[in-house]
């Protein structure tokens, strides 16, 4: 005789000891053809673990858990939306161009002093200066420094045109306006502060002090009088 699992039915469970038990009555296929009803022969008793039914929970509670959980989702779904709004930028890295008067002079400033890596360079022809409206026709080249490797780090963009700055250089920020500093950290400020001292360049202000805590500030100018803030604790 064959039995399919779909023909198994409960009957109340009855405890024997500390295990409970549930009967089911099982019938045959040949019992199925011969009577429609489905008449449930023979009956067989298999012993389960011990187990204790929950009560259901309470219309009141169910009702709260509904509405906690509509409103987390709807909560979450605000939340992606207004991240998607704001966030229309394909990368938060931040390339920034500097025009100087002597490229070489930079260059050898920020790499040799500062600690930048020279990573590359690009050049933007008569053309395409015009075109883009960066020049009026006057062809560039571009020098790119980083402060690593990584594909994220910020690009310093070196350029120069020959020619000398058509502002006076200055000795503080609200002498002029634009861009008049960034602001570098540093694992650790000796090196660089060995390294300036070794190219003579001058250290403004009372620079380097401590900040507070193990954090120490040091400011110098590169050779165009953008200042450069450096910080980072002295070892």
């Amino acid at each position: 005789m064959m039995f399919r699992s779909d023909h198994l039915r409960a009957q109340p469970r009855r405890q024997i000891g500390s295990t409970h038990h549930v009967t089911f009555r099982v019938h045959s296929q040949a019992d199925r053809g011969q009577n429609p009803a489905l008449r449930l022969r023979p009956t067989a008793t298999f012993p389960l673990p011990p187990f204790t039914l929950q009560p259901s929970l309470p219309p009141l509670t169910m009702k709260f858990l509904l509405r906690f959980l509509l409103l987390l989702t709807a909560t979450s779904l605000a939340s992606t939306q207004a991240s998607a709004q704001t966030n229309e930028f394909s990368s938060e890295t931040l390339s920034i161009g500097v025009v100087v008067q002597n490229l070489e002079k930079s260059v050898e400033f920020y790499t040799q002093v500062i600690g930048m890596k020279k990573t590359g360079g690009f050049a933007v022809n008569a053309e395409m200066g015009k075109r883009t409206g960066l020049t009026d026709g006057q062809p560039v080249s571009i020098t790119v420094l980083k402060l690593g490797d990584g594909k994220t780090a910020s690009e310093w963009k070196l350029m120069s045109f020959g020619k000398p700055a058509a502002h006076p250089p200055q000795k503080h920020l609200q002498d002029d306006t634009g861009m008049q500093y960034i602001t570098i950290h540093v694992k650790s400020l000796k090196p660089v502060l060995q390294r300036i001292k070794e190219h003579n360049v001058k250290l403004l202000g009372d620079t380097p002090f401590l900040m507070g805590g193990t954090t120490s500030f040091a400011l110098v100018q590169d050779p165009d009088g953008t200042f450069v803030e450096l910080i980072g604790p002295m070892e």
